[in-house]
């Protein structure tokens, strides 16, 4: 049986939170919030920043397939934190971890476009939270994490490539 909490996260005001619930609240929404960050780092840089955000719809698919093509459940038990995680399709298996990889293929390609951003450790801190977080509400096993880390790095490594090639001649 799941452990039940008194409120899940969005039923909270913040300053109902511990600094322990916000920053698995950060964890929780991190694939969001470095969305928003790495669109905002590559404002200057548009081309990249389109392949960036088309990129990363393309990874929520891929990672479904793989899903799919792994079939690895999820842990038991996991510990309720959010109303809006519930899974439905592909989403009900865990290999590789979705949070994870979208992460991973952010942090590459922000580092490949971008090494001496501002933004890059704060992108970092906020994606070792996501995978702490995605661990200890056991919605993933540390495998499912490494995995998605793994697929989205190289992932990202590939959609930058392709954007050099291609920006090259627009």
């Amino acid at each position: 049986m799941s452990e039940q909490p008194d409120k899940l996260f969005e039923d909270m005001y913040f300053y109902e939170m511990s600094m322990v619930t916000f920053l698995d609240g950060v964890g929780f929404y991190g694939p969001i919030l470095i969305l928003i960050i790495v669109m905002y780092a590559l404002l200057q840089q548009t081309k990249y920043m389109w392949v960036y955000f088309i990129g990363g719809i393309l990874n929520i698919y891929i990672n479904r397939y793989l899903k799919l093509l792994f079939l690895e459940e999820r842990p038991k038990n996991p510990i309720l934190f959010s109303k809006y995680e519930k899974y439905k399709n592909a989403d009900i298996f865990g290999m590789p971890s979705g949070h994870a990889s979208y992460v991973g293929f952010s942090i590459v390609y922000l580092l490949l476009v971008k090494a001496n951003s501002i933004w890059l450790p704060l992108c970092i801190f906020i994606g070792l939270l996501t995978l702490y977080q995605r661990v200890k509400y056991r919605r993933h096993t540390e495998e499912q994490v490494f995995m998605g880390i793994i697929t989205g790095g190289v992932y990202g490594w590939i959609v930058y490539s392709l954007a050099t090639q291609w920006i090259l001649w627009l």
